[in-house]
């Protein structure tokens, strides 16, 4: 079973066309969705019944984006892969919660090399961490949208926030290395 919360990966897929072979959403054999641009990875996780008996493959932004609204509003049911029909097979075949079905075509299917391995980035569990800091989703979006209007951006050009963790419950401080002009300061949440 898919479920909606899961496609919100889609938005850390990349749109820049050169780099095709991140233009994509990858379902692993164990139900987990995957998307990645190269600066931003993010995998939402499914029960484990999901994705049992699945190859895993990947589907194209697009036909993630058709699927994402196919279950949109309808957190609770989600939509049902076929597996048998979509193993072997160039297509994914879903039904969705209110009985409609779709059948979206496949990237690529298996383990070929085509999507690259994403396991090797996430950070190991046994690594040394200094300070373990927790930020309000609200407050990220609130810093984002007073990051875009406050800083001059030449289209095309990326901007980058950079981030001063200090300790454990010690304010973060946001600058724009290239415009000293903005200063947001964080405060952490406990965990």
């Amino acid at each position: 079973m898919i479920r909606n919360k899961q496609l919100a990966v889609l938005h850390a897929a990349s749109t820049d066309s050169t780099r095709f072979n991140l233009n994509s959403v990858r379902f692993e054999a164990d139900g987990s969705l995957v998307a990645t641009d190269g600066h931003m990875l993010a995998v939402v996780k499914a029960s484990e019944e999901a994705g049992a008996g699945l190859e895993p493959f990947e589907i194209s932004l697009e036909s993630a984006k058709t699927l994402s609204k196919g279950t949109r509003g309808k957190t609770n049911l989600g939509a049902g892969i076929d597996r048998d029909a979509t193993n072997g097979n160039g297509s994914l075949r879903v039904t969705l919660g209110d009985g409609s079905a779709l059948e979206l075509p496949k990237l690529a299917q298996g383990d070929d090399g085509f999507y690259p391995d994403w396991r090797q980035v996430i950070p190991k569990d046994d690594r040394k961490i200094e300070h373990r800091v927790g930020l309000s989703l609200h407050v990220l979006e609130r810093m984002v949208q007073i990051a875009r209007q406050a800083t001059e951006t030449r289209k095309g050009e990326q901007r980058v926030l950079e981030f001063e963790f200090g300790g454990e419950f010690e304010p973060v401080k946001v600058t724009d290395p290239k415009d000293d002009a903005l200063t947001i300061v964080l405060m952490p949440c406990r965990i």
